[in-house]
């Protein structure tokens, strides 16, 4: 329980110091989910940094053996997360589709964060160490996709083309 304590505080203040670190260049409000990982806020189109989540059509198998959405799952567990909310997203840098890519906060809330802590993500680069950890331990609970037999986002996406 210690250590779930020490990330969420560590996650916080990651959440916190993406202001301080980006400075300006953010987008602020009400969030229209597009994806487990995307975002639109005020027109602009918002990739969440260092988070892949399952893709809308994308299938997860159970331990039973059943398929179900777990794409569209993903979207919709968002969707209720941030809906009536608020949300604020720090520039890191610019995808190759032209979408910004963010750390995005709801309050103190980091988006990334909370989708991988539920089991609704992956971290999409291992450098993120405290990402990470979120990740093994929704994978320890079976949160989530985490609960089900998956392809990787990134790996579903290339077998699609």
């Amino acid at each position: 329980m210690r250590q779930v304590f020490l990330l969420i505080g560590g996650l916080l203040v990651l959440a916190g110091s993406a202001q301080a670190a980006f400075g300006s260049d953010a987008v602020t409000g009400a969030a229209r989910v597009i994806d487990g990982d995307t975002l639109a806020i005020q027109g602009v189109r918002v990739r969440l940094w260092a988070v892949d989540a399952p893709e809308i059509d994308q299938t997860c198998r159970s331990a039973a053996g059943l398929t179900w959405p777990c794409g569209l799952a993903a979207a919709e567990v968002l969707k209720e997360r941030l809906r009536g909310q608020f949300v604020t997203c720090w520039r890191r840098d610019t995808d190759r589709y032209g979408r910004m890519v963010a750390t995005c906060t709801v309050g103190t809330t980091d988006v990334g964060a909370w989708l991988l802590i539920n089991g609704w993500a992956v971290t999409y680069w291992r450098e993120v160490p405290a990402y990470s950890d979120l990740e093994h331990m929704a994978k320890s609970n079976k949160a989530g996709i985490w609960s089900s037999r998956f392809a990787a986002p990134s790996e579903w996406r290339r077998a699609q083309k």
